[in-house]
């Protein structure tokens, strides 16, 4: 961690616990689609296995972020815009298989959490808290 001071106002926080929230919460996801699948086979497609994958894929990364921006790394800044828009393809590729109703509450956060990385990558103060 670097010894400067953090500016009034940092949302490093917020986004640290947004991005371990999506994390969890997909992690739980995945759970929760193996239990649904285990009650009705037929509904076991042949991509539902790559599905489950991405989303641990995308929910394992939103964690690692989460630890990355945690100890002000840049490299956890990028790697957060690609779990979002991950999270975000995924959503949308579901939606179209499967007509369920989108996630609007993760939707609203996936366009949170891109705005303060936007800020944080690109504003000062903010931008000189990652080195």
């Amino acid at each position: 961690m670097s010894n400067q001071p953090i500016p009034r106002g940092s949302n490093v926080t917020g986004v640290v616990f947004l991005f371990l929230a999506r994390g969890v919460l997909g992690l739980l996801g995945v759970g929760a689609l193996f239990v649904a699948l285990q009650g009705d086979l037929a509904a076991y497609v042949s991509w539902t296995p790559l599905a489950v994958l991405a989303m641990g894929a995308v929910a394992l990364l939103s964690i690692g972020v989460a630890l990355l921006i945690w100890r002000r790394k840049r490299i956890g800044l990028l790697l957060g815009v690609v779990a979002v828009l991950g999270e975000f393809g995924l959503s949308l590729l579901l939606l179209g298989a499967t007509s369920t109703p989108p996630n609007v509450l993760g939707l609203v956060i996936n366009v949170i959490l891109l705005y303060y990385v936007y800020r944080f990558l690109t504003h000062e103060p903010e931008r000189s808290l990652f080195a």
